[in-house]
């Protein structure tokens, strides 16, 4: 049976998407996919001119796809295929929160109409936390940095418990994440994807065209 936080976050996701929707904002949608240069299809229609089934000439090489687009289609600019480190395994393992930030940076703010929305899904790289709160696993030295750079005074001869407890008194009630920072400080708004839910994100459609 479905898990009733996952089905409730998929009930406040499509009223909060309705409502940016019925307020006349841009929302693009934004993913990552891959293609193997091997890809091809059995069997598929073809006409005399353009063959629609085609041998393999170059197996084993894999392109990563990075992109944003909208009702009206990809967002010009921001295109980003580069060639996988290696053609085996899930493509989320080709991408990282640093490459991913640097391209939001470089490529989709500069291209964002203002007062954009965007849609992530729960990519790691999409979730890094921006000034993450240690947990009560982390080494002292971390804990006492920590509480330090939020103007908490703590003694260095402190037990790790009783720091955690000062931790505690400020850690944030929500994760805050960079992107949504980053995206945030430049007046868009960040809406995520309840975890499982791809079928949300039309960009998904997308990549099925352009795949085909």
């Amino acid at each position: 049976m479905e898990r009733l936080d996952i089905a409730n976050w998929r009930g406040r996701y499509l009223v909060n998407i309705k409502t940016l929707r019925n307020e006349g904002r841009q929302i693009f949608y934004l993913d990552e996919s891959w293609v193997d240069s091997n890809l091809t299809f059995k069997k598929c229609w073809h006409s005399t001119e353009v063959k629609g089934v085609c041998s393999d000439g170059n197996a084993g090489k894999r392109l990563i796809m990075v992109h944003a687009g909208s009702h009206a289609g990809f967002l010009q600019g921001v295109k980003l295929i580069y060639k996988a480190d290696s053609a085996s395994g899930d493509y989320h393992g080709q991408m990282n929160s640093t490459n991913f930030e640097t391209w939001v940076r470089e490529k989709m703010l500069q291209n964002l109409p203002p007062n954009s929305v965007v849609v992530l899904d729960n990519a790691p790289y999409h979730s890094v936390q921006a000034d993450k709160a240690p947990s009560k696993y982390q080494v002292k030295s971390e804990m006492i940095s920590w509480l330090l750079r939020h103007g908490v005074f703590c003694d260095p001869a402190m037990r790790k418990g009783q720091l955690y407890d000062l931790i505690l008194t400020r850690k944030p009630k929500e994760k805050i994440f960079k992107i949504d920072q980053l995206l945030n400080a430049h007046g868009h708004i960040v809406v995520t994807l309840p975890p499982y839910m791809c079928d949300l994100s039309p960009i998904e459609l997308a990549w099925s065209k352009v795949k085909n």
